[in-house]
Parts: structure tokens; C-alpha cells; sequence
């Protein structure tokens, strides 16, 4: 399905009103910078493109590599392209992250250095041809104002592997200018998603989840232990099953183990988040009559 106009009017709307104060470019100079987009070109990775984007305005001023990889036409290329590409199962929440990644970076007023603050997610994005890939995009600040807020930014975007060949972590990564992961700021952007698209599911689906949940992670720890980490598919109505059924789970066994979903989230918050928006994406359409084949 196509990115809806409203959807993007809405997006646009939401930035402009929160980035209407942000100053001129200042830093760093524009011979630097150049400099830097010559890099890029000479270096002329097969397999990435980029792009630089005014966060004012949300005009890309820059785009190398487009067609190359992607196989687009550079001089027809928008923001709001960029965004159509993306598959639809995954927009809605690139697009969620990244508006509450541009709040949070002024409300928390975060001083931002060019080329050193990073912003990483990965997302599947349909080629001209019709195929889907995964790519990661790492963001930076490529010009700031004089209160070092980002009114530039990069993007570098790679090919990693066909869609339905792996299966990646949906939640962006941050770095600060030390290359520390920013764990605070990605909490508080978890936060804000699920108060912006909270889950409303029943008291017996959030059980589930939770329950769920913590055995994923007593799981994800065990393959810890032995060095077998690996991303899993979505999970399916026969793993949710077969996992209560194993445990001859009852709803008070559930509720006597079951931890809530932050605190096993943060322990792992990039993938546990994907792993917590697939369970209960899956059990809010499950009816009722589904929950009662799990033998409760």
C-alpha cells in the first residue's frame, strides 16, 4: 500500500512546528563539507547511497548513488519517495521512531557534533525492479546551528541482504560523540512509541505477551551461553501454543511469573522491542475462540 498523503501532511506538520526555531547552518564550513562529499564519491561503495536532507524543510539537497544501487532516477527523488519505498509492513514505524527522534533530540536538548552523533536502523525498501532489501541507514548531523542543533543531516544507507532472507531489528541504535550507546535516550524513545501506539490489548492478551516475553529472554540468555545468537522470524500462533501448552500454563501461573515487559525489554531493548511488537501485533488479531485452543 502506498504512503498515505495525509500521513506524510501529518509527519511534516509535526516537524515543522517543532523545527521552526532551528537556526542557519554554522558549523562546519562549507569547504569541509565539500570535502567530504568528494570522499564519498571517490570511495563509491556499490552497494550505498546517500543522501542529505534539510531538516526544515525536509528537501533532500543532496542524493549520490541513488540510482546505482536502487536503481531511481536521482532528479525525481523526495523525501516523501524515500518513504513510499520502505515496505509497508515496517513505514508506519520508521516513521514513528524518526519523529520522536527529532522531539526527544530538542526536548532533551541534546548538543549534537556533525559526523560524530549516530542514528542506525534498519528497515526492507523495494528497488525499481520490485524486489525487497534490507538496508541500514546511519544518520548524522552534517551541519548544526549556533546551539549545536542538527539543521543538516547525512544519511548513508546500505544494502545488507534480500528481505526475506534475515529478519532485523526494527528499533533505531544511537550513538553519542564518543560512540557510547545513548541507552537513556533509546528508553525514552521505547517509552514515547508505545504512548504514541500503545498496544491496547485485553488483560488476558497482555498476560500472554508478558509471559511470552520472559521466556524469550530466558531463551535469548541460554543462546547467550553458547554463543548462538541469531535473529529470529516473527513468531507465529504455534509458538505462542506450543510454549503454553509446554509449560501447562494457567492464567495465575502466568500472572505469578510473568514479569512486566519493560523489565525484560531493557535488557535487551533493541531486539526484545521487535520481539514484543510482533507478539502482540499477532495476538490482537487473534479471537477468541483461538486463545481457547492454547488450553488455558
Amino acid at each position: 500500500m502506498p504512503l498515505d498523503p495525509q500521513s506524510y501532511e501529518d509527519l511534516k506538520k509535526s516537524l515543522f512546528d517543532k523545527h521552526k526555531d532551528l537556526g542557519e547552518p554554522e558549523k562546519p564550513s562549507d569547504f569541509r563539507m565539500n570535502n567530504f562529499k568528494r570522499l564519498l564519491k571517490m570511495v563509491d561503495h556499490h552497494d550505498e547511497y546517500y543522501t542529505i536532507m534539510n531538516n526544515k524543510t525536509l528537501e533532500l539537497e543532496w542524493i549520490y548513488g541513488l540510482e546505482r544501487v536502487l536503481g531511481y532516477h536521482t532528479h525525481e527523488w523526495t523525501h516523501f519517495k524515500s518513504l513510499n519505498i520502505i515496505h509497508d509492513a515496517f513505514r508506519e514505524m520508521y516513521m514513528n521512531f524518526g519523529e520522536l527522534f527529532y522531539h526527544l533530540l530538542l526536548d532533551q536538548q541534546v548538543q549534537i557534533l556533525p559526523l560524530k552523533h549516530r542514528y542506525i536502523i534498519y528497515f526492507p525498501v523495494k528497488t525499481s525492479d520490485g524486489s525487497f532489501y534490507w538496508v541500514k541507514q546511519m544518520s548524522m548531523a552534517f551541519k548544526i546551528d549556533t546551539q549545536m542543533r542538527m539543521v543538516r543531516q547525512i544519511n548513508a544507507y546500505t544494502v545488507i541482504a534480500r528481505y526475506q532472507d534475515v529478519n532485523l531489528p526494527s528499533m533505531p541504535i544511537i550513538f553519542d560523540h564518543n560512540s557510547q550507546r545513548m541507552v537513556d535516550f533509546e528508553k525514552a524513545m521505547f517509552q514515547r512509541y508505545f504512548e504514541k501506539k500503545p498496544l491496547n490489548l485485553s488483560p488476558f492478551q497482555l498476560e500472554i505477551l508478558r509471559a511470552f516475553v520472559m521466556a524469550d529472554q530466558e531463551m535469548h540468555e541460554k543462546d547467550k551461553e553458547q554463543n548462538n545468537l541469531k535473529y529470529k522470524m516473527p513468531v507465529t500462533y504455534d509458538d505462542v501454543t506450543k510454549y503454553l501448552v509446554s509449560k501447562r500454563c494457567s492464567m495465575p501461573m502466568i500472572k505469578k511469573n510473568a514479569s512486566l515487559i519493560n523489565r525484560s525489554v531493557y535488557k535487551s531493548l533493541n531486539r526484545n522491542f521487535q520481539n514484543t511488537y510482533q507478539i502482540a501485533m499477532f495476538l490482537k488479531g487473534l479471537k477468541f475462540h483461538d486463545l481457547d485452543k492454547a488450553h488455558l
